[in-house]
């Protein structure tokens, strides 16, 4: 964030909390109730709105990309949403308890969009079944897919997983001179910040030739 807004950098910063990291609740992590607060001390606009609200949403990131592109700097947006399942397929998400789940349930963004479009007679009745239709077939594919192919060679198992055995790189002769890390490092490489001078290059202070 600090990087970026120094930088001015045209980037729109979006938080999706969930109200939780694994199990422990955002209210026993920050004591501000808006993640957006903290925009603030970058010195970039920052915004929170209801994450299941798909509209809201589009709004807020709208807004932060008209700060960005006009070369204000970055922008940020939280969107505050639930994760109705576990952290993983083995978290069974007990710390959550039913009421809660069921509030955040009653806020699906899909249902709740979907009522929005029909309710303005964007999408109709026969719209909703082909997409169901489309998203239908689409998944029965890949399932189909998955199951019609061979099956792995449990002698592969370990590809990729292991750096190769030896020395990872030729060491070479020790040299008539002994220069610092830095002095041989740019006499093998050259300066990074001239010979890249179009890229930006996010560096310790430190680095740089003096």
């Amino acid at each position: 964030l600090n990087f970026a807004s120094v930088q001015k950098l045209p980037i729109v910063f979006v938080i999706e909390n969930n109200g939780y990291a694994y199990s422990t609740p955002t209210v026993k992590q920050f004591a501000i109730q808006n993640l957006s607060d903290r925009a603030l001390a970058y010195g970039m606009p920052g915004q929170s709105v209801d994450g299941n609200d798909v509209l809201a949403v589009i709004e807020a990131v709208g807004q932060a990309s008209e700060h960005v592109r006009s070369g204000k700097g970055p922008a940020l947006v939280e969107c505050k949403t639930f994760r109705v399942r576990g952290h993983s397929e083995a978290d069974k998400a007990d710390y959550v308890s039913k009421e809660l789940r069921e509030e955040w349930l009653a806020k699906d963004p899909i249902a709740r969009f979907e009522a929005y479009l029909s309710a303005e007679n964007i999408l109709t009745a026969a719209d909703k079944a082909a997409i169901e239709a489309r998203v239908k077939a689409t998944v029965n594919d890949a399932v189909t897919f998955a199951e019609q192919s061979p099956a792995p060679d449990p002698a592969t198992v370990a590809d990729y997983v292991f750096a190769p055995d030896g020395p990872m790189a030729i060491v070479g002769e020790p040299g008539a001179e002994d220069p610092r890390y830095i002095n041989a490092l740019d006499s093998r490489t050259g300066n990074p910040f001239t010979t890249m001078a179009a890229s930006a290059i996010n560096t310790p202070q430190e680095v740089g030739r003096r």
